[in-house]
C-alpha cells in the first residue's frame, strides 16, 4: 500500500512539473540540458535516441534545447530508450 501511495505521489509530482514547465522557459531549458547530459553519459547520439523513441531528430533537438514541452508518454519512451527509471531521471533532474 505504501509503495502504491508513493508511486501515485510521484506521478502527481511528474505531471505537475511537466504542466508547470509549459509556462516556465527556464525549467524547460534545464530539463533539456539534463536530458542531453544523461543521453551523452549513455553514449547515445541524438539521432540514435530519436530513432529509438520513434520521433524525428528535430523534435528531440527542440526538447533538449528547451524549446518544446514534451508529453509524458514521450518522456517515458525516452527514459526506456536510455534505460533509466523515470523516477531516477527526475531525482537527478531536481539536484
Amino acid at each position: 500500500m505504501v509503495v502504491q501511495d508513493n508511486r501515485f505521489l510521484f506521478q502527481k509530482m511528474v505531471i505537475a512539473l511537466i504542466m508547470s514547465a509549459s509556462t516556465d522557459k527556464n525549467t524547460l531549458k534545464y530539463f533539456g540540458k539534463h536530458l542531453k547530459k544523461v543521453r551523452l553519459e549513455k553514449g547515445i547520439s541524438g539521432a540514435e535516441l530519436a530513432r529509438m523513441c520513434y520521433m524525428d531528430k528535430p523534435n528531440l533537438r527542440r526538447i533538449e534545447r528547451g524549446d518544446s514541452n514534451t508529453k509524458l508518454l514521450t518522456l517515458i519512451k525516452i527514459c526506456e530508450a536510455l534505460e533509466i527509471n523515470l523516477e531516477d531521471f527526475f531525482k537527478e533532474f531536481q539536484k
